[in-house]
């Protein structure tokens, strides 16, 4: 079983245990490896966020056994901002994260019009079933929006596993690198 160190350590890792330790050998990639040695027959299965999971899916050469939500999934996309340039330029990040939240809004609305901004044809274009599969995820996922009391708890809760599995050396204060983007001017 193939997975990405940190995120997929962390889902690979309690469904092995739910599972009963299913799987015979843990193999550490980066997150451009996973598809080509899933086709090389490296491993048979893994975990892998949807960037790198759209074209295997698209093309017939993969299948979902679970998504995230399915096997309690605490991944996020985070935006973060230098502690330094937050303190100096306030405005600045509020801006930023105003338009990231307007614009991922927008494009959960309507994923299609998000796709093949550059390109439609050639290698990096998304077509077909791909691009059916990806904008079903997109259509799916969240917007950018604050960090709540119910993230950090989920946070917290990552961030003890993490230094349970040794994937970290001790367990992170999360809650000592949050920024409250709603006090910010």
């Amino acid at each position: 079983m193939g997975d990405l160190r940190g995120g997929g350590q962390r889902l690979v890792g309690g469904v092995r245990a739910d599972a009963g330790e299913l799987a015979e050998q843990r193999v550490y990639l980066r997150p451009d490896q996973t598809a080509a040695v899933l086709n090389a027959g490296q491993v048979d299965a893994w975990a892998v966020w949807a960037t790198y999971a759209v074209a295997e899916i698209g093309g017939g050469k993969a299948h979902f056994v679970a998504d995230g939500a399915a096997i309690g999934s605490d991944n996020y996309s985070l935006n973060a901002v230098r502690t330094g340039f937050a303190e100096q330029h306030p405005e600045v990040v509020r801006a930023l994260y105003d338009y990231l939240h307007e614009a991922s809004a927008r494009e959960k609305k309507d994923p299609a019009a998000y796709l093949n901004v550059f390109t439609d044809v050639g290698p990096t274009a998304v077509t077909g079933k791909a691009k059916e599969v990806q904008t079903g995820f997109t259509a799916q996922g969240g917007t950018v929006d604050p960090i709540g009391p119910e993230d950090i708890a989920r946070f917290e809760a990552v961030a003890a596993f993490y230094a349970e599995q040794k994937v970290t050396k001790e367990k992170v204060d999360v809650a000592a690198h949050l920024l409250d983007v709603e006090k910010l001017t």
